[in-house]
């Protein structure tokens, strides 16, 4: 963990690192361990298995059909939850890299999200987001959630400093 520019330090315990590349800062958050769930939480993956193995198993010990048409049915839904599960964590460049230049910021990771400096007319830490104000718009834009709030607070100052906004509050 480095930190370029003056001000309060990250955390301690932090695994975000920053580095300066001429006039542009780069700052890398990596991937959290919770990062890539699946859509249904793991008991229930469990639970279709079990209720596969025993709706077919029901199905073959009586021969009727409709029994092993609903096993096959949970286990089809114990599949599609274990591919959205490990394909999202595949896909994924296990780190989000932030690079602030004067004019722009940029997000790369899982999407990538451009902001002109000039549309940003504020950015604030509020946990468990980081949220940039955009001109013309009602509600923020709202990136890098999940993030300890003391390292919330230190990308925010970040982001001021080099854009010359007030220190975020």
């Amino acid at each position: 963990m480095t930190a370029p520019t003056e001000g309060a330090p990250l955390p301690a315990q932090s695994r975000i690192s920053s580095r300066s590349e001429g006039n542009e800062l780069i700052i890398t958050i990596p991937r959290g361990a919770a990062a890539s769930r699946g859509c249904v939480p793991t008991g229930f993956t469990v639970a279709f298995a079990f209720l596969g193995v025993t709706f077919i198993a029901q199905g073959l010990l009586s021969r009727k059909p409709a029994w092993s048409f609903f096993g096959l049915l949970f286990f089809l839904l114990m599949g599609l939850q274990l591919m959205f599960r490990f394909s999202r964590g595949m896909k994924s460049t296990g780190s989000t890299t932030l690079r602030i230049t004067p004019e722009m910021l940029t997000m790369t990771g899982d999407i990538r999200r451009q902001w002109s400096r000039s549309t940003i007319t504020a950015v604030k830490a509020e946990p468990p987001s980081l949220h940039l104000y955009i001109s013309g718009q009602l509600a923020p834009d709202m990136i890098l959630s999940n993030l300890d709030p003391d390292e919330l607070q230190w990308i925010a100052e970040q982001l001021s400093r080099k854009w010359n906004f007030p220190p975020p509050v």
